[in-house]
């Protein structure tokens, strides 16, 4: 992830496929997201994956990531629901 100020985050996502959804936890390499932060609303959608997770910062911040299937990464964008920061997203990785 690519955070508003232009740093680069690398986050980790363990999703595991929980009956018609998807449940997940989340790290990342900056210390914004705290180690084992349960995503929330993973749906995935033909080549499509979205999901909430929240981090500590300014109170409280739920943050929406949607991705899309582009050549052999999931790219997309995640947005502080709230309206105040985005930026893009890259998962480098596939979903098995």
């Amino acid at each position: 992830m690519w955070t508003s100020d232009g740093q680069t985050d690398l986050v980790i996502m363990v999703l595991e496929k929980r009956g018609t959804g998807y449940e997940g936890t989340l790290a990342d390499t900056l210390g914004l997201i705290p180690a084992g932060t349960e995503t929330r609303d993973a749906v995935r959608t033909g080549d499509e994956l979205a999901f909430t997770f929240r981090i500590p910062l300014e109170g409280g911040m739920v943050i929406r990531v949607s991705l899309s299937m582009q050549g052999g990464a999931m790219k997309g964008r995640w947005v502080d629901v709230k309206g105040g920061n985005s930026g893009p997203v890259e998962l480098t990785r596939s979903i098995r």
